[in-house]
């Protein structure tokens, strides 16, 4: 499977009439990925847009890209003993588009996380918000039912002490009560003799008047 861009063979197709979808069946013929082909449909879209460009600013009309030898395209150096030879042509070019596409993909996905990183940020706001809220109002139900014990345990404690007074009441009114049945007791056998002696002197007294008329 081929591994280079085939940037040449878009524009040699271009130039003999073929469509996008054309070059893409015959590229992947040849054994080109998708993602090498498109690659280089979108450079060949570049270069073209340049050399258009150039013809409008009232350049000569470029010859096709086929006609041109790969010799005449580029200028001839002359190479040194133990020098490197050149780059092909569209090399440098190529290498430029490439680090120009690989800026967009970078400036599109720090786009896309920095949109992502906004959101994220948001909804941790939001949540930081909804715990501060929860745990005040968890505060207010503690201390409302701190104060409601509070107030029981003053109810409790004072109805303990009303029973606690009620009760030593109770045993001082028994007390009362037995010391007055003991009175009672001792007084009772001579209130009954007096009553009975009142009522012989008060027969007596009514016998001596009955006996005067």
């Amino acid at each position: 499977m081929a591994s280079d861009i085939p940037l040449e063979q878009v524009l040699q197709m271009r130039n003999q009439g073929l469509t996008n979808d054309q070059i893409i069946q015959n590229l992947q013929r040849y054994g080109y990925p998708l993602n090498l082909i498109n690659n280089a449909i979108n450079q060949a879209d570049i270069k073209e847009g340049i050399t258009t460009t150039q013809y409008q600013m009232g350049m000569d009309s470029p010859p096709p890209l086929s006609a041109v030898p790969m010799q005449q395209a580029q200028p001839q150096r002359q190479q040194r003993p133990g020098q490197a030879s050149p780059p092909a042509f569209g090399s440098g070019h190529d290498t430029e588009v490439g680090v120009e596409e690989e800026e967009r993909i970078h400036e599109v996905a720090e786009a896309i996380i920095e949109e992502k990183w906004s959101s994220l940020i948001e909804n941790v706001s939001k949540i930081l918000e909804w715990k501060d809220t929860a745990e005040s109002r968890l505060t207010k139900m503690e201390q409302s039912i701190e104060d409601l014990r509070h107030n029981f345990d003053k109810l409790h404690e004072g109805v303990l002490g009303r029973l606690g007074e009620y009760d030593t009441t109770m045993k001082d009114i028994g007390t009362e009560l037995k010391a007055l049945e003991k009175v009672f007791q001792k007084i009772l056998p001579g209130f009954v003799d007096n009553v009975q002696e009142l009522s012989r002197i008060t027969e007596r007294m009514r016998g001596t008047g009955t006996k005067k008329q």
